[in-house]
């Protein structure tokens, strides 16, 4: 059995405080075994999800980015640093 852990900071856009956003350290776990991912948000929000339910949210995003520039715009950024 493997697991992976990757970590991503970032600010988000709700003022965390009264002089905003510290930052938040998102985490996200990879299961091998049961192909199962796990990720935390930071902020107490988690998401549970297997490769299908995960096939299902990148098509989502893949087609809500043809429609929505701020989306296309992060795709394309993400793709830049691969």
């Amino acid at each position: 059995m493997s697991q992976t852990r990757l970590e991503h900071h970032y600010r988000c856009w709700n003022d965390c405080l009264p002089q905003g956003c510290p930052g938040h350290t998102a985490v996200l776990q990879f299961q091998s075994v049961s192909n199962s991912l796990h990720f935390s948000d930071g902020k107490g929000n988690e998401m549970y999800m297997q490769t299908p339910e995960l096939e299902a949210f990148l098509a989502m995003i893949h087609t809500l980015s043809k429609s929505r520039t701020e989306i296309e715009n992060v795709l394309n950024e993400i793709k830049e640093q691969a």
